[in-house]
C-alpha cells in the first residue's frame, strides 16, 4: 500500500477521501492519527487517551475552547429543507456516519442506537428547520464538547502547568456557518467563529465596532496565554 501511495499525486489521494464519506462529506474525519509503536522513533506510541490517563504528556500550559453551537460544523451543511427532509427519512442510515459510530458500534446495533438518540433529543418531532437547533446541540455534544471537556480534565490532572478553557457565545456580524448554510441569518455561534477573531480567515471580523472590540479581547486572551 505504501508503494501505491508514493506513486499517486497528493490531489488524487485527498480526492479519494470522499469515497469514505457517504453523505455530505460525513464522517468529516474518516481517517485519524495512527498509533505507530512499531516504528523505530514513534510519533504516537500509544492512544492519546491512554497517554493522558497515564500522565505521559508534556507538562506545558494548554488552552482549549468550544463555541455555543460547535455542531454547526457540519450541521450548517444540512440547513436546507430538502437535506433535512432526507435526513428525517433516512435517520438510522445516515446518523452513524454523521456521529461517527459507523465503525465503533456493531452493524446490527446501529439502528437501535440511532433510534435511541433520536428519541432522546427529538422525541416525536421531525427533523426540520424548526428543530434544527436540537440537531446542532446533538452534534455539538457528540463531536466536540464531551471530549473537549474530558481532554481538559485529563490534561489538568496529568500536569502541573495551568490548563484553561473558555466557552465562546459571541455572535458577531458574521459566522462561518454563512458559507455552508442557506441563510445569512443568525443560526448560532459556529465551530471556528472564536478563532476567526484571532487569525485571519474568510470571515469578516472587523465590520462592526462590537466585532472590533471582540477581536481586541480575543487577541489579548491569546497573547496573555502565550506569555505565560
Amino acid at each position: 500500500m505504501l508503494e501505491c501511495l508514493r506513486q499517486k499525486p497528493a490531489r488524487q489521494i485527498t480526492g479519494a477521501v470522499k469515497h469514505f464519506q457517504p453523505w455530505l462529506y460525513n464522517p468529516f474525519s474518516p481517517f485519524g492519527v495512527v498509533v505507530d509503536a512499531w516504528a523505530a522513533e514513534p510519533v504516537l506510541p500509544r492512544h492519546p487517551y491512554k497517554l493522558l490517563k497515564d500522565k505521559k504528556v508534556v507538562d506545558v500550559p494548554w488552552i482549549t475552547s468550544y463555541t455555543s453551537a460547535e455542531g454547526l460544523y457540519p450541521a450548517s451543511d444540512f440547513h436546507y429543507d430538502h437535506r433535512l427532509e432526507y435526513l428525517n427519512r433516512n435517520w438510522s442510515k445516515i446518523l452513524p456516519f454523521i456521529l461517527h459510530y459507523d465503525d465503533s458500534v456493531k452493524p446490527h446495533l446501529q439502528d437501535r442506537v440511532s433510534e435511541k438518540i433520536r428519541d432522546y433529543f427529538f422525541g416525536n418531532k421531525p427533523i426540520t428547520k424548526e428543530t434544527f437547533p436540537i440537531l446542532v446541540q446533538l452534534m455539538s455534544e457528540r463531536l466536540f464538547v464531551h471530549d473537549i471537556e474530558k481532554a481538559g480534565r485529563l490534561h489538568s490532572a496529568a500536569v502541573k502547568s495551568p490548563v484553561y478553557s473558555y466557552y465562546f457565545n459571541y455572535r458577531g456580524a458574521h459566522s462561518k456557518s454563512e458559507f455552508r448554510a442557506d441563510t445569512l441569518k443568525n443560526i448560532g455561534v459556529s465551530h471556528g467563529d472564536d478563532t476567526s477573531y484571532v487569525f485571519k480567515t474568510i470571515m469578516d471580523t472587523l465590520s462592526t465596532e462590537d466585532d472590533r472590540k471582540m477581536t481586541e479581547l480575543m487577541l489579548d486572551i491569546f497573547t496573555s496565554f502565550m506569555k505565560t
